[in-house]
């Protein structure tokens, strides 16, 4: 990920995007439960707040543990590499349960007019 910023963005616009197809289904999914399509709505913000506020890394290193310039800068880009991302993983396996989640809500033939398409 190039920077925190864009990051956090990207997280906002898919769990927006992930909130609006459930609510959007809700209403217009004959079948498709409210109470399903909420509880769904809370995974996400939850999910989201919980991403964004993980966003911050701090390198517990200072230059002078390393013997050269270019040595701290490598092991600072590894761990900011590393631990962005275990944060995305951790993001795409929450996204996909919730998504598995949707799919569970939805009616069996809204399932079958989906897979007749």
């Amino acid at each position: 990920m190039s920077s925190i910023k864009k990051f956090k963005k990207q997280v906002r616009y898919a769990c927006g995007d992930l909130a609006a197809e459930t609510l959007v289904a809700s209403y217009y999914i004959n079948g498709f439960s409210r109470e399903d399509a909420h509880r769904i709505i809370a995974d996400v913000a939850a999910l989201q707040t919980d991403t964004v506020t993980k966003c911050k890394f701090y390198f517990d290193k200072s230059r002078r543990d390393f013997a050269t310039e270019a040595d701290y800068r490598k092991a600072r880009r590894a761990y900011f590499k590393a631990a962005f991302g275990k944060l995305h993983d951790n993001f795409s396996k929450s996204m996909e349960a919730i998504v598995k989640e949707m799919n569970k809500a939805l009616p069996t033939e809204a399932k079958e007019a989906n897979k007749a398409r």
